[in-house]
């Protein structure tokens, strides 16, 4: 037993260890100001920290961005100029060592929850975290000064805490953090709304299992309570109650308010997949004019679809040609941004397969009331996905043109959800089909080894 336990902390630290590898070797190579967004995140960061007011529109249209990341990376980055000779602009860069560690402790929380709720499966939580970190997107937004990745941490920590305290004891104390915690989350990103609204449901049908109707409202007021007090002068003071009101962003959209919200895009931008396009020209413009909604996320997800992330590989011409223009790229790069396309297509439908098995499983399981922690647990990270996409779809509806607001980073708090929900199905549920399991189960590992090469910069 004992001999098992330190194989799997072996494999444990040497795949933490292989993340931090490339996570560190992307921020030493990658140039700072080469990520989204770069100079309106970095201004932002600039007047909050310095000069402890929110910046306006006029100065930087990233005004809508909920302000703990920047005004928390601004001290600290005003504290390394202090310490050290950087600049502003250049000890801004090392905040990416930071975030890219709360990553691998996102990584490790993660692997702690599965191997909590399946002690018995002796592969599979290693398959989890082999998949969840192999990643390409993680890596993508490590190397870059983005909120990202500790949102990731933040959403982690929430779900970490509420599995392992909230559900083994509901008290009011464990309510009070829960709600700090999501206040936090809110206060880092809005899109953290769809992490609460599903652990709010999760905390309905918990105490309803239990026939405690009274005591969910007394949870519920506590935690929304605070919630309110914590996070209400930013979006119900600054933000005056308009939750998505993203339309001041740029000029062309304000014509598009009087629209309703899901008439803005014509119908294909939704449901049409144009795929052998997908599959050879997976890099703008290609798939905005017109955009897809799906072939855009899926491109960007696997590989680069807004070229951002030009890997040194192709040379230093090409790294530059793309920071001038997003638009310029070599052939070569566009047939290697093909590939990363094609060679996830089978895990990919894996993902989606095994996304609804885990919802109309677990979900039938909540009706029948056959509930405990994992179940209601595996139920939330169905609901916590679904809100997601909802979002997703609103923003995206909200915005017509080439697809901007589509990039697959905004939703990376979700993206260890398709790794657990994979390796759920794989070792739950397939293995018991010898014939489909190892075909399925090599692809995956050959998908994983591809797309750990691939996240190299």
């Amino acid at each position: 037993m004992n001999k098992i336990l330190n194989y799997k902390n072996l494999i444990l630290f040497l795949i933490l260890t292989l993340s931090a590898f490339i996570f560190s070797h992307n921020i030493l190579f990658y140039p700072v100001k080469g990520g989204l967004d770069y100079a309106r995140r970095t201004l932002y960061t600039k007047i909050i920290s310095q000069e402890f007011r929110f910046p306006t529109y006029e100065e930087t249209s990233q005004v809508y961005d909920a302000p703990l990341f920047y005004l928390s990376t601004g001290l600290a980055v005003r504290l390394i100029s202090y310490m050290t000779s950087f600049e502003f602009s250049e000890a801004i860069g090392s905040m990416r060592f930071f975030l890219a560690f709360l990553g691998i402790i996102s990584f490790f929380l993660w692997y702690k929850i599965f191997t909590d709720f399946y002690p018995k499966k002796k592969n599979a939580p290693i398959m989890f975290l082999l998949l969840l970190s192999s990643m390409p997107v993680f890596y993508k937004v490590g190397a870059m000064y983005v909120s990202e990745l500790l949102t990731v941490f933040i959403s982690t920590v929430s779900l970490y805490f509420f599995i392992n305290q909230f559900l083994k004891k509901s008290t009011y104390k464990n309510a009070v953090i829960l709600s700090i915690l999501i206040s936090i989350g809110l206060l880092t990103r809005i899109s953290f709304f769809s992490l609460a609204f599903a652990l709010f449901v999760g905390i309905i049908v918990l105490f309803f299992s239990k026939k405690k109707g009274l005591a969910v409202i007394k949870f519920l007021s506590i935690i929304a309570s605070i919630i309110l007090i914590m996070t209400g002068w930013f979006y119900l003071g600054r933000q005056a109650g308009k939750l998505t009101d993203f339309g001041t962003y740029a000029e062309i959209y304000k014509q598009d308010r009087s629209i309703s919200l899901f008439k803005r895009q014509r119908l294909g931008f939704y449901f049409d997949i144009p795929f052998k396009l997908m599959m050879y020209y997976p890099i703008r413009p290609h798939l905005s004019r017109p955009a897809y909604f799906l072939p855009i996320y899926y491109s960007d997800f696997w590989g680069d679809y807004w070229n951002y992330f030009p890997q040194t590989r192709f040379g230093k011409d090409e790294s530059q040609s793309a920071r001038a223009s997003r638009y310029s790229y070599s052939d070569t790069r566009r047939k290697y941004l093909a590939w990363q396309n094609r060679v996830n297509f089978v895990p990919t439908i894996l993902m989606v397969v095994s996304f609804l098995y885990i919802l109309i499983t677990r979900t039938k399981y909540i009706i029948k009331k056959k509930i405990n922690s994992r179940i209601l647990t595996e139920f939330i990270f169905t609901l916590f996905v679904i809100f997601t996409w909802g979002s997703l779809t609103i923003v995206a509806s909200k915005f017509p043109g080439e697809g901007d607001w589509i990039k697959a980073s905004y939703s990376l708090y979700i993206v260890p959800l398709y790794a657990y929900f994979t390796a759920v199905f794989l070792f739950s549920y397939l293995k018991k089909i010898k014939i489909i399991f190892w075909p399925i189960l090599i692809i995956l590992l050959f998908s994983i080894g591809n797309n750990l090469i691939f996240s190299w910069f």
